[in-house]
């Protein structure tokens, strides 16, 4: 049998997160629970057309 180890590049020193990534997980789940609020795209690339016909 062949097992493999995936090891993360860094250290993980708390399993709490921060602010911000509470802020983010938050507006996450908003976002998964009301997919009708935020405009969707089928790719990733009109996603970028909008984003630079934007500027």
């Amino acid at each position: 049998m062949l097992t493999i180890w995936y090891i993360m590049p860094f250290e993980v020193r708390s399993m709490t997160p921060n602010e911000q990534t509470k802020a983010a997980l938050s507006e996450y789940d908003e976002m998964k629970d009301k997919t009708g609020k935020y405009k969707r795209y089928s790719s990733f690339d009109e996603l970028l057309n909008e984003v630079q016909n934007d500027t």
